[in-house]
């Protein structure tokens, strides 16, 4: 398949960032709030573009646009970074979240299984989906902007749990 113009217009507009916030699903997001997002993330001229190319396709009766949206789509898992593991996602921000920017006693990954999964080791493949959602590299100089990380997953959390409280168990 050619490129798609949808995705071409958004990578165009920079690398849009990770879409943390929108895939926990026990929070549901608002739609005024997505439309705030999308104007945040994403140039005027990016937003033009793509209704330019719907709007198109409305008028020719162009049904090639259905295919190009769902490939943008399935694409957008990529770009947005999107985890595919929103369970072992949140329990990563929660032991972020608890450390208070501390070192920790053993990496990010072991600590999450001794907390959550009894010191059982979880497949590399389910946690390297978080650990590239989160932005956290695998070696010590990757892990430099940790800061910056530590910083957004506090955010992210208290975005979280002002939306809507977890459920009880």
């Amino acid at each position: 398949m050619t490129q798609n113009p949808i995705i071409a217009a958004i990578k165009r507009g920079g690398k849009p960032p990770s879409s943390i916030v929108l895939d926990m699903p026990e929070h549901k997001v608002s739609d005024a709030a997505v439309a705030e997002l999308v104007c945040c993330i994403f140039s005027q001229e990016t937003r033009l573009e793509i209704g330019d190319i719907i709007l198109r396709a409305m008028l020719t009766n162009d049904f090639k646009v259905v295919k190009m949206v769902n490939h943008g789509i399935r694409k957008a898992n990529r770009i947005f970074r999107r985890n595919l593991e929103p369970v072992l996602l949140r329990q990563a921000l929660q032991v972020i979240w608890d450390n208070h920017g501390k070192p920790f006693k053993k990496n990010l990954k072991q600590a999450v299984e001794a907390r959550f999964y009894d010191g059982q080791v979880l497949p590399t493949p389910k946690w390297n989906r978080v650990r590239v959602q989160l932005n956290w590299g695998s070696g010590r100089l990757k892990r430099e902007p940790a800061s910056r990380i530590l910083r957004e997953a506090k955010q992210t959390l208290k975005r979280l749990e002002a939306q809507q409280p977890r459920p009880k168990k």
